[in-house]
């Protein structure tokens, strides 16, 4: 099959070459031509060093070309980036497969999650599925085993994506929970922030388990709050991505939060590490606001939102956590 990846990023690279060491005919998108040059020459990802671009794949920064007889599609494209669809439905046959790997909000008048904005711009032209768990974009690349969950509300396009990703070192699930795969795929990110915050604090593996189970707790209401199940949260979408993202220093969500506790300011950290803002600064912000606005109660989003948007210090943020009324556990 001819599929495209729309998005040059670590994640999207990683996936883009699973599919071609499935034996699918990749083509890797960027609107960026200084990344599609990088693929093509030297053959390496700057998101991935150490990892070579295989022959097999190819790259351009034309969405005509990318797009051209495709039979499935991957968005892998950051959240605030996605408005790239607009210029794709010309050049989309009816009911492309179309595989969705952001993991961030949207925050418009007319769509909050990035599956709402996909099926309101292009509509019948694509039959929408969600991945989510467990994957750390340089173990995947590296074909370290791994399972993730493909979401879909049509089943025959979930099994679609099944096949197409599953190989011999990943392993895909499928579910029907939507809303629950995407919000558990979004809101780790938030809790990553915190956790990187703490391990740069050394508070010890006692506060990052207190922090990961509490954290899951508050990815639940969310989701609970927009019709997931509650058993979603406890699979590799929920609970398996949460844990993966906030014990590990490749994240760059995790990464954001440890330099943060060190130098208080965001525009520093970014410069620094030398990436774009990550998914977990920006939402929360958004959720932060979508919380308050909705009474649902977040006390750990609340601190990571203080840190990076009100300038509290961690270990402020860490004891207004600490000294919250008591109460059950749930």
């Amino acid at each position: 099959m001819k599929i495209t990846v729309l998005g040059c990023g670590a994640w999207g690279f990683a996936v883009g070459k699973l599919l071609s060491e499935n034996g699918h005919d990749v083509m890797m998108w960027s609107h960026r031509s200084e990344a599609v040059t990088e693929l093509l020459t030297r053959r390496s990802c700057y998101h991935l060093p150490g990892i070579v671009f295989p022959e097999s794949m190819n790259a351009t920064s034309s969405l005509e070309e990318a797009l051209d007889g495709v039979d499935a599609v991957v968005l892998a494209v950051s959240s605030p980036f996605v408005n790239v669809l607009t210029q794709c439905a010309p050049y989309l046959k009816n009911r492309v497969p179309l595989l969705i790997l952001t993991k961030g909000l949207m925050d418009t008048d007319d769509d909050f999650f990035v599956s709402d904005y996909v099926d309101r711009i292009l509509g019948d032209k694509v039959s929408t599925a969600i991945l989510s768990g467990p994957n750390l974009a340089p173990e995947v690349a590296k074909q370290l085993p791994a399972a993730t969950v493909i979401a879909s509300s049509d089943h025959d396009t979930a099994v679609f994506f099944q096949k197409l990703c599953s190989s011999r070192y990943f392993r895909a699930y499928t579910s029907s929970d939507v809303r629950g795969v995407e919000v558990g795929g979004i809101l780790k990110n938030v809790i990553a922030v915190a956790s990187g915050m703490m391990e740069s604090m050394g508070m010890g593996k006692n506060a990052t388990s207190a922090l990961i189970s509490r954290g899951l707790n508050e990815i639940a209401r969310v989701g609970e709050f927009f019709g997931a199940r509650r058993e979603t949260f406890m699979g590799l979408s929920g609970v398996g991505d949460l844990v993966a993202t906030c014990i590990s220093d490749k994240s760059r969500n995790f990464q954001v939060g440890f330099h943060l506790a060190q130098e208080g300011d965001l525009d520093i950290v970014l410069k620094k590490l030398k990436f774009v803002c990550p998914e977990g600064v920006r939402t929360a912000k958004i959720i932060h606001g979508f919380a308050q606005k909705n009474k649902i109660d977040l006390p750990i989003v609340s601190a990571v939102y203080s840190v990076v948007y009100d300038q509290v210090l961690v270990k402020d943020a860490i004891n207004g956590l600490m000294a919250r009324e008591l109460r059950a556990e749930f």
